[in-house]
């Protein structure tokens, strides 16, 4: 059964992970969010909780006022 793809891909948190030179594996492991579950989310294919958002800021040094820019967030 093919995934259906239901958000838009994370494109500003994979450029991040570079910048940061981090690769998924170890983005997985500081986390703790199995690697294929974090693609998938990275990809646009589920989303991710509050915490595991958070976990994600604090690996990749993502100020809180910029969370709605890399995770996509319409604020209004």
């Amino acid at each position: 059964m093919k995934k259906e793809k239901r958000y838009p891909t994370l494109y500003k948190i994979k450029g991040r992970i570079k910048e940061k030179g981090e690769t998924y594996r170890t983005l997985s492991r500081k986390t703790g969010i199995k690697l294929n579950t974090l693609s998938d989310k990275i990809n646009g294919y589920s989303l991710f909780d509050i915490v595991e958002a958070g976990n994600i800021c604090i690996v990749l040094s993502i100020p809180p006022e910029q969370i709605p820019i890399f995770f996509e967030i319409n604020v209004a």
